[in-house]
């Protein structure tokens, strides 16, 4: 049986040991991104080029999710979200009134923090799956968030920091 790597990533002709890695796919912000939230408020879209789009080769695999993001000190919570709704298997129970979040930082404004994590997502289906992220904050006033950037930066200030941000889809 001969073995063929698809133009779209896939392989066909292969069949893979259990708990093999089939495909990743991997997406990178390197610019800055920033958007203002009302207080509490999550940003209302996802992170911009910030996403995978990745097609299961079987419905039963399991999809390793690594996102790493750089963050602002205001920028307090990390949701993972697939095909446009938050996975709600990948955020924390409720408790109050407290939000539920896939991860959660806090940092200074001199700082890059880091959100991420990892979750195992089921495919589900054979069909294209887009994952992305969106970030938030608890904050009780009106905050700019920012993605790879700290919160104050005085770009002639050498100890500001711009950093990169990744999201990585692994098909096993």
């Amino acid at each position: 049986m001969s073995v063929t790597i698809n133009g779209n990533g896939t392989i066909t002709g292969y069949e893979a040991n259990s708990g093999s890695v089939i495909q990743v796919k991997q997406s990178i912000k390197k610019d800055i991104y920033n958007e203002t939230v009302a207080a509490g408020g999550n940003a209302t879209g996802d992170v911009p080029g910030l996403s995978v789009t990745i097609t299961p080769s079987n419905a039963n695999n399991k999809m390793l999710l690594v996102p790493s993001v750089s963050v602002s000190n205001y920028v307090r919570n990390l949701f993972v979200y697939k095909d446009g709704s938050v996975l709600s298997d990948a955020i924390g129970d409720a408790s109050g009134s407290l939000q539920r979040v896939f991860s959660g930082q806090e940092s200074n404004s001199y700082a890059v923090g880091t959100l991420g994590g990892m979750y195992l997502d089921t495919a589900g289906g054979t069909s294209a799956i887009t994952y992305s992220l969106r970030v938030g904050t608890s904050y009780a006033s009106q905050m700019d968030l920012y993605v790879n950037r700290t919160q104050d930066a005085d770009e002639s200030h050498s100890s500001y920091a711009v950093s990169y941000t990744h999201l990585r889809a692994h098909e096993t």
